[in-house]
């Protein structure tokens, strides 16, 4: 279980009984634990790192004891985004509403399943990064709806970032749905 507030990892067993806790080697934030465990029990982490070139995703693989044992590379796609820039740094960013963005998971089998969700399209990948499968299909793209598009820029979030400076165009608001 990850624990943000208290920078760890607390394991479990299966009847609830706390068994042991792991320093979170991470400054990432996520809102929802983007663990992932393969069939022989080895833990996938999503790690991101900032470099001059700039940020650097990257799949860490770790044992029962969280030690790394590799690292691979996460596929990329620069989805549309609003954001709140200061002295050339981005300080806010949040989703366009409604915008395709990477989707990936690994596999039980150890293999990363990716997608960019504005095409009917899933590639399954080796962790070496060879294309082992593609998945695809035709689909007909939903409108997205005058009222979805009026309330879509609702959130509060929205609001800190206006009130922050940021410019929220609803223009940027995609015809369609994404296809998945």
């Amino acid at each position: 279980v990850e624990d943000n507030d208290n920078n760890r990892y607390s394991v479990f067993d299966t009847t609830g009984a706390f068994v042991t806790s792991f320093p979170r080697q991470s400054n990432w934030f996520g809102y929802a634990w983007n663990g992932r465990f393969d069939d022989d029990g080895f833990l996938y982490l999503e790690q991101h790192q900032f470099a001059p070139e700039g940020r650097i995703d990257r799949l860490a693989k770790f044992d029962t004891t969280m030690t790394l044992l590799d690292t691979f590379p996460l596929p990329t796609y620069d989805a549309p985004a609003y954001e709140l820039v200061r002295n050339g740094r981005v300080r806010m960013a949040a989703n366009i509403p409604y915008s395709p963005r990477l989707v990936w998971t690994v596999a039980s089998d150890g293999t990363i399943w990716s997608g960019v969700s504005g095409e009917y399209r899933l590639y399954q990948r080796s962790l070496g990064g060879d294309t082992l499968r593609i998945v695809e299909r035709e689909y007909d793209p939903i409108p997205v709806t005058s009222e979805e598009r009026e309330t879509a820029l609702e959130a509060e979030f929205y609001e800190r970032m206006r009130e922050q400076g940021a410019e929220i165009d609803p223009g940027r608001i995609p015809e369609h749905h994404p296809a998945w």
